[in-house]
């Protein structure tokens, strides 16, 4: 089934021509792959560099500033529902500014992604392979973070805050009809302290609140814990802790043909194959 393959130099060659004959008429394969074997290159190719500057004007504070630039040249990923995919100019940037002065500290940091495609139709970049479909992501994602730190007698408390953008910008290639409307913001807060109960007993408790703007309400995440320091080498701990992790982008908006026809009979003919994320609730 030429659908189901992902054929290769082996392939017969009725494989072969019901291959391009299949794919040499779908309009969202680039023309320079419509007809063509989308054949595996497992040449490895990959550059990476990071540059940091550290400034402190005193003990008590610092600034590191980082930008690192990383790009996959080539190689095969394996994805989980779209099979192989041939990577080509993938990019990677990060930017991260760090401050602590103290027991405060805030950062900020800013990664992209440039999958070597510019629009849907592109041939410059990453595809899959059982389809030859671009794969287009320039996306990003910008954090935020301060934390300060403090003492009320012997008990110590630190508090913070996050805030997380993400957005996604695929061009209708992984988010489809979900591309104009797939953005989240996600925003947390914590309190956390530590109390000594005695001389090798600590207490550890810790509030955690988040949202996401793409889900209804709030999450609550509390933590508790005993702290038995029986040397100065062992340490024994207790704990009780519930979390809460934000899905993915795309788990929520994923719309994307699978690059698999489902031949239905005569009546409906090929049909393809297309992969929902669920909506936010």
């Amino acid at each position: 089934d030429p659908n189901e393959a992902q054929l290769g130099p082996s392939a017969t060659q009725p494989e072969r021509d019901a291959y391009a004959r299949w794919s040499a008429t779908d309009p969202r394969i680039p023309a320079s792959r419509q007809g063509a074997l989308k054949v595996r290159d497992y040449d490895l190719a990959k550059y990476s560099g990071e540059g940091r500057l550290d400034y402190r004007p005193n003990e008590d504070t610092e600034l590191i500033s980082t930008v690192g630039y990383s790009l996959f040249g080539s190689g095969v990923e394996i994805t989980t529902t779209f099979g192989g995919a041939q990577v080509k100019n993938w990019s990677y940037t990060n930017l991260q500014q760090r401050f602590r002065h103290k027991k405060f500290f805030a950062q900020v940091f800013f990664n992209k992604s440039n999958s070597g495609n510019s629009e849907a139709v592109s041939d410059a970049g990453s595809f899959y392979l059982r389809s030859g479909l671009p794969v287009v992501d320039n996306s990003s994602v910008m954090v935020g973070q301060a934390q300060q730190g403090f003492n009320l007698g012997d008990t110590k408390f630190v508090a913070g805050v996050d805030y997380i953008a993400t957005q996604p910008k695929t061009e209708g290639t992984i988010m489809g009809r979900n591309e104009d409307d797939d953005k989240i913001n996600e925003m947390g807060g914590y309190l956390q302290i530590t109390h000594p109960i005695s001389e090798k007993v600590d207490f550890l408790g810790a509030v955690r609140g988040d949202m996401n703007s793409r889900i209804e309400g709030s999450q609550f995440s509390p933590r508790a814990a005993f702290l038995y320091k029986a040397t100065p080498t062992q340490n024994f701990r207790l704990t009780y802790n519930r979390a809460f992790n934000s899905p993915a982008s795309f788990s929520f908006f994923l719309d994307q043909w699978a690059g698999v026809r489902q031949n239905l009979g005569p009546a409906l003919g090929n049909v393809d194959v297309q992969i929902f994320g669920s909506a936010p609730k």
